[in-house]
C-alpha cells in the first residue's frame, strides 16, 4: 500500500532538540496554510482574521467552515505527535513550517535530513505504523506468567523482599564507546521517573511525575508536551528490568509459548524477558527506535549479576538492534541503591522551570 499521499517541499531550518515557544506564546504553523485543506491535499492560504490555537501552535484558516471543522476535531487536523519531529520522535521537537502530510495527517521535522529520511519511508519512523500485539492473555497464560514472575523474583532476592522495594537509583557508565559519560536513573513507583546524563560540565535529563514532564539542562527545566511524557517513560524506563520488578502489577504479566519467556505489558508497550533455568533474566527484548531512528527490535543481554543488599542484580548490558550490535548501548552499572533515603529530593523538579 502506498503510504505517502501528499508531500510538500518546504524550507527547512536547522535542527532544534526542543523547539518550544516562550511561555504563553503559540507558534504560527504551516506557513499560514489552512491545516484542514492541507490534510485533503490542497495548499490554501489562511486569513489573519481566522485563527485557532491547539497545543503549542497557532493555525490560520481560509473559511469559517474549515475553522469550525478544525475546532470540532483538533487532534485530527493539527500537527501530530504534539509537535515532535516525525523521524526522531519525542523528545526532539520539530519546526512548525517544516511539514509533510501522510495519510491525511500533518507531521513536522527538526532538520532537512529528518525530512528526507522520513518521506523516503514514513512507515519506518511512525509508531502508529508498527505492529502492535493485542494484550489478551488467556487464563492459562496469565497463570503461567505469574509462576514465571515468582521464579524471577525468587532468583533475584525473593518475592517477599521485593514487596518492600518501591524505588531505586541506578548509576551506569556510557560503556567503552562513550568514555566520561555517567547516566543516573531514578524510579519511584508507580509513576515517577528521572534520567540524568552527566558529560564533562553538562547535565541534561528528563523528569516524569505522573502526567507532568520536565526536560532539564544545567539545572533549568522546561515543561514538555503530554505525548513527550509518555514517550520518555516508554523509551527510558518501561523496558528496564528493575522498573519491571519495582512497578509490577497483577495484570501486567503473561507466559508465552516459550517456557522461558515472560511477557510484560506496560501501558501497551510489550517487553519480553528471557529467563535461564534458575529464573534469572538473561535478556530483555522490545521494539523501539534504533540508531537511525527507525523502529526495530532491541535485545539487551544482561550479565555480571552481583549481590546488592541481598538482591542479585545485573551489572553489565550489551544491546543489538535488528541483530546488529550497538556499542553506544553497552553499559556497566556503577551502583544500585534500593529505597534511597533521598528519593524525594531526587524526584523534585528544578526551581526554575519554563512553561510551554
Amino acid at each position: 500500500m502506498r503510504k505517502t499521499q501528499l508531500i510538500f517541499a518546504v524550507s527547512l531550518v536547522a535542527f532544534t532538540s526542543l523547539a518550544w515557544p516562550q511561555a504563553g506564546a503559540r507558534q504560527a504553523a504551516l506557513e499560514g496554510y489552512d491545516p484542514v485543506l492541507l490534510t485533503e491535499g490542497k495548499e490554501v492560504a489562511g486569513k489573519d482574521s481566522l485563527k485557532a490555537s491547539h497545543g503549542q501552535f497557532l493555525y490560520q484558516f481560509s473559511t469559517e467552515e474549515t475553522r469550525a471543522r478544525f475546532q470540532k476535531e483538533p487532534d485530527r487536523y493539527s500537527i501530530q505527535l504534539d509537535g515532535a519531529c516525525a523521524r526522531m520522535g519525542a523528545p526532539v521537537g520539530g519546526q512548525p513550517d517544516s511539514y509533510t502530510v501522510v495519510d491525511g495527517k500533518i507531521y513536522i521535522f527538526g532538520s532537512s535530513d529528518c525530512y528526507k529520511a522520513f518521506i523516503a519511508a514514513p512507515g519506518k519512523y511512525l509508531e502508529s505504523a508498527q505492529p502492535h500485539a493485542e494484550w489478551k492473555p488467556t487464563a492459562e497464560e496469565s497463570r503461567r506468567g505469574g509462576a514465571m514472575l515468582a521464579k524471577v523474583l525468587g532468583a533475584s532476592g525473593g518475592e517477599a523482599r521485593w514487596r518492600n522495594v518501591n524505588s531505586y537509583v541506578e548509576v551506569r557508565d556510557g560503556g567503552p564507546s562513550r568514555p566520561g559519560v555517567e547516566v543516573t536513573r531514578v524510579v519511584k513507583s508507580p509513576d515517577t521517573f528521572s534520567t540524568n546524563t552527566h558529560t564533562g560540565n553538562n547535565d541534561s535529563g528528563t523528569l516524569v511525575r505522573g502526567r507532568e514532564g520536565i526536560s532539564m539542562f544545567r539545572g533549568e527545566g522546561r515543561r514538555i508536551p503530554p505525548a513527550f511524557v509518555s514517550a520518555t517513560e516508554t523509551n527510558f524506563f518501561s523496558h528496564e528490568l528493575l522498573t519491571v520488578l519495582v512497578s509490577r502489577s497483577s495484570d501486567q504479566f503473561a507466559g508465552s509459548a516459550d517456557p522461558n519467556e515472560l511477557l510484560v505489558n506496560h501501558k501497551g508497550s510489550i517487553t519480553r524477558l528471557k529467563l535461564d533455568a534458575a529464573g534469572r533474566v538473561v535478556s530483555v527484548t522490545y521494539r523501539a527506535r534504533g540508531r537511525e531512528k527507525s523502529f526495530g527490535e532491541i535485545v539487551t543481554t544482561l550479565s555480571d549479576y552481583r549481590e546488592v543488599d541481598g538482591f542479585m542484580l545485573p551489572f553489565h548490558g550489551e544491546s543489538a538492534f535488528d541483530g546488529t550490535a550497538v556499542p553506544e548501548l553497552t553499559f556497566n552499572v556503577q551502583k544500585y541503591v534500593l529505597n534511597p533515603a533521598d528519593i524525594e529530593v531526587r524526584t523534585q523538579p528544578p526551581a526554575k522551570i519554563r512553561e510551554l
